[in-house]
């Protein structure tokens, strides 16, 4: 089975087993549909039953069938939180899921600048985070610095800004 990443656990909230969960999508609602998630706990997917989701602003509560106490809780803290891929969100066009972008070679003008290795976002957009054979670049997410995505293939082909490789 493939899985989606779509949270991490950032710590228990109150004393009947609910977990504060950190968002990793743009889509809230979405965390109210689940009934299902898997965690991924040394490196094994544990299954488990989703019995209530609240989303209050920009917080995302979860209570688990199987964690009833802040003990429960505490013990999955720090755990990333997944769900099967036949179960994400159909993406619309030039919409990515993160995990389809790391590992894709980075082009421009026909030369591989290196491979992305994460997606992270500093406040202002976020940013391929690429590693070249002596650095790590950041480059903006942005449509217009962009020619081709092409998750198939593992190719991301950019049209660098003035001087961005200088």
């Amino acid at each position: 089975m493939e899985y989606l990443k779509i949270g991490f656990i950032k710590k228990p909230h109150g004393i009947n087993g609910f977990i504060k969960l950190l968002p990793l999508t743009e889509n809230f609602s979405r965390y109210n549909k689940l009934n299902k998630i898997y965690l991924k706990i040394n490196s094994h997917y544990q299954e488990e039953e989703v019995e209530k989701s609240i989303i209050a602003n920009d917080t995302v509560l979860i209570k688990l069938k199987n964690i009833n106490n802040i003990e429960d809780a505490e013990k999955i803290k720090s755990v990333y939180v997944f769900i099967s891929r036949e179960d994400g969100l159909i993406l619309g066009k030039g919409e990515y899921y993160t995990q389809d972008l790391i590992g894709c070679d980075f082009y421009f003008e026909n030369k591989i600048v290196g491979k992305v290795v994460n997606i992270e976002n500093f406040g202002t957009c976020d940013l391929f985070i690429v590693k070249s054979d002596n650095e790590e670049i950041y480059y903006p997410f942005l449509k217009n610095y962009i020619d081709l995505i092409d998750i198939k293939n593992k190719k991301i082909i950019i049209n660098q800004f003035e001087g961005f490789f200088t």
